[in-house]
């Protein structure tokens, strides 16, 4: 493999978790970068490294990457109308956790010859801590000549990132299930207060795994996996009844046999990772070649369970404590998604304004 790369200035609008800590750590002794930021602090930092530009001097940069939420939607395009009164030529780019929305917005306002390629490193800057060799990136050829795109694929190659090529509606249907569940998940265990433990048993550090990760990555980020994927509500609406329908039964087992679970064998934390595994059972969530580590950590606790009978599932449940946490953790599952939904509507009521 060449991975000799002639240095091209690259700006980057956005210095957020994964402008600021994945693009510039990474790209800086490679490439010419100018960042701009809105927030005026992140400029003053910027200006003391030498990187900061305006928006017009930083889309004027012969590559621009884009690297801030997309939603809201209407945020997102006032910004590409503000990039396009300057940037006539040469290439966009996004990393954009979604595509389909993002791309369709890049594709109306930034008119040709300006060239667009649609990606999503399936990393944040935790996962990307070490280095970005082995990593994944999921890339959508949208609008770019040859000679460009094989260039963006020389680039990626020398940082021995794993390259997916798909397209806007695929990608965002495997990431309903691999970004938006799983951070879904995280933000819930997040409301319920859950902590590590020095007992914990292996299902649960996966599952707590989940946590650590989602919630070290911003609320936009959060926002943009729930609320800029079309297929995101599907994915928590199944998940939610799912859990619901073996809470259901787990109750009617509770009232029939009582607590059979001593807490010393079966901690409230380990029986709310053997439920979440079992639901995720129930949801069908397969393996996807978009997969990132937080999507592994749920699947390894689904794959503890799996061969498991209900009766052996049961012996993990029947206790008043367990089921007061997994209960907890309904509640707070279902006043999340209500939220989002809120968050949704007001978004399409502003944009049929």
């Amino acid at each position: 493999m060449n991975t000799t790369i002639t240095p091209c200035p690259i700006g980057v609008v956005g210095d957020g978790h994964f402008g600021g800590e994945v693009i510039v750590r990474y790209f800086l002794d490679r490439f010419p970068l100018k960042v701009y930021d809105r927030d005026p602090r992140k400029q003053k930092m910027l200006q003391a490294k030498g990187l900061f530009g305006t928006l017009e001097e930083v889309a004027q940069q012969p590559t621009l990457i884009v690297a801030v939420p997309p939603v809201p939607r209407r945020n997102f395009e006032d910004l590409l109308g503000r990039i396009a009164q300057t940037k006539k030529d040469g290439l966009v780019i996004d990393v954009c956790s979604n595509k389909t929305l993002p791309l369709e917005s890049m594709q109306q306002i930034l008119p040709p010859p300006i060239e667009l390629i649609g990606s999503h490193p399936l990393f944040g800057q935790v996962t990307a801590a070490d280095g970005l060799e082995g990593l994944t990136i999921a890339i959508c050829k949208t609008r770019v000549s040859e000679p460009t795109w094989e260039k963006v694929l020389g680039v990626l190659q020398s940082f021995w990132l794993k390259v997916k090529h798909t397209d806007p509606e695929t990608h965002d249907r495997e990431m309903a299930r691999v970004q938006g569940l799983t951070h879904f998940i995280g933000r819930v265990m997040e409301k319920c207060g859950l902590r590590r433990s020095p007992h914990a048993t292996r299902p649960y550090r996966q599952l707590y795994g989940v946590k650590e990760i989602v919630c070290a990555d911003s609320w936009p980020l959060f926002l943009t996996t729930q609320l800029g994927n079309p297929f995101a509500a599907f994915e928590r609406q199944r998940f939610i009844e799912n859990l619901e329908k073996i809470l259901d039964l787990l109750s009617v087992a509770r009232r029939d046999h009582g607590d059979i679970t001593s807490p010393r064998d079966t901690s409230p934390t380990q029986g709310l990772s053997f439920l979440i595994g079992w639901v995720l059972s129930e949801s069908e969530i397969e393996d996807s070649q978009f997969s990132t580590r937080t999507f592994e950590h749920l699947q390894n606790v689904k794959k503890i369970l799996s061969g498991a009978s209900w009766k052996r599932f049961l012996l993990t449940q029947l206790n008043g404590a367990i089921f007061e946490l997994e209960e907890t953790f309904l509640r707070q599952a279902v006043k999340l998604d209500q939220h989002l939904k809120k968050l949704e509507k007001a978004e399409r009521c502003i944009r049929a304004a």
